[in-house]
């Protein structure tokens, strides 16, 4: 994942916290970015029919549905984050897209 206004990296600490991809700031540059939602609905997609694959997989192995359903739910987790890095793509916020820090114009 790149930030599309310095063309640096943002770790995926950026992305993985309490405000989700609403809150997203580039830590080189201080922009504000937004995903672009094909992508993140794509990875949400792949996530839920891999863990309910899983899960049906589990089934079929003779277990009981408590373990299918907790199996399913990791391999969802695993999945989605793996995918992160590849399939979610970053675009400028349109209200103020560079906030600059403290005391500098």
């Amino acid at each position: 994942m790149t930030c599309p206004h310095c063309d640096n990296s943002v770790p995926m600490k950026a992305y993985w916290q309490a405000t989700g991809l609403s809150g997203v700031v580039c830590p080189h540059c201080n922009s504000s970015l937004r995903p672009v939602y094909w992508g993140y609905a794509v990875q949400f997609v792949l996530a839920g029919v891999a863990g309910s694959f899983e899960s049906s997989l589990l089934r079929s192995a003779g277990y009981a549905g408590g373990f299918a359903v907790l199996g399913g739910v990791i391999t969802t987790f695993l999945v989605f984050a793996g995918l992160a890095p590849f399939l979610i793509r970053f675009r400028l916020k349109e209200d103020g897209a560079v906030l600059l820090p403290h005391g500098k114009s």
